[in-house]
């Protein structure tokens, strides 16, 4: 016996939610792998850059292992996907709203770069 609907990737009940979706996560997704080395390299410097990023990665490696093994134990648990899901919303909202609170990052001008100017001579 089939289902009265059809669902699409996600359970989307139409192939128009299902592509808005996507589009939206693809942004999403965007802003943050841009955004990230931008301002790591803004407050802690180029030197320690590569060493952040590889940690940050680290970081989306373990949630990303560990997420889904949460969700299935909170669906097995409750019998529901909601109220995880609302705890981390919470969590995303409290992060966003710590990112607000850091303060200016420290821009070097060239008189105060420990380097010397392009050309040179010293």
């Amino acid at each position: 016996m089939l289902p009265k609907t059809t669902t699409t990737s996600g359970g989307a009940q139409s192939l128009t939610v299902a592509l808005v979706a996507a589009i939206c996560i693809g942004f999403g997704t965007g802003g943050e792998v841009d955004v990230i080395p931008y301002l790591l390299s803004r407050y802690f410097g180029l030197r320690s850059l590569s060493t952040l990023f590889g940690l940050n990665w680290t970081a989306w490696g373990l949630a990303g292992a560990i997420g889904p093994v949460a969700m299935g134990r909170a669906f097995d648990t409750t019998g529901a996907y909601g109220p995880v899901l609302v705890v981390f919303s919470l969590i995303t909202l409290v992060t966003a709203a710590l990112v607000l609170t850091l303060p200016q990052p420290v821009r070097l001008t060239l008189s105060a770069s420990p380097y010397p100017p392009t050309g040179a001579v010293t």
